[in-house]
């Protein structure tokens, strides 16, 4: 089997990244990314705010766009926000409508059978879900 493990951040500036994320005791978590630079890929990296990080789940939107955690999906009248539940070891989809604690599994036939599309993230986008 193989999968995709990616990450992504926001910087100081308001930029997200992608890359692989380095975490540390002394120091802000980094991404390293790479950086086109004409011929060849240049590794870089930046501090990241914590609370931004989000792993990719391994799914796309209808649209082919990667769902990373935190982000917002919406189809079929309804939004949810996509969580990692370390109880259930996977990513779910959680609205105001299920129980507290509660979070649909996610799939990609989920997904595609209901339309979902990415409409932003909880970061950029906090307002979406109220």
């Amino acid at each position: 089997m193989k999968r995709e493990i990616l990450f992504r951040g926001k910087k100081s500036n308001g930029r997200w990244v992608y890359g692989s994320l380095v975490v540390s005791e002394n120091i802000n978590p980094a991404i390293y990314y790479n950086v086109s630079k004409g011929v060849a890929d240049v590794l870089d990296w930046c501090y990241v705010s914590p609370e931004s990080i989000g792993q990719y789940t391994g799914l796309t939107d209808k649209n082919g766009v990667k769902i990373f955690e935190g982000d917002i999906v919406t189809g079929q009248n309804c939004r949810f926000v996509v969580k990692y539940d370390e109880r259930q070891a996977e990513f779910v989809a959680v609205n105001s409508t299920l129980p507290k604690g509660f979070g649909l599994p996610m799939s990609q036939t989920w997904i595609n059978e209901t339309n979902k599309i990415i409409c932003g993230n909880i970061h950029d986008n906090p307002g979406l879900m109220k």
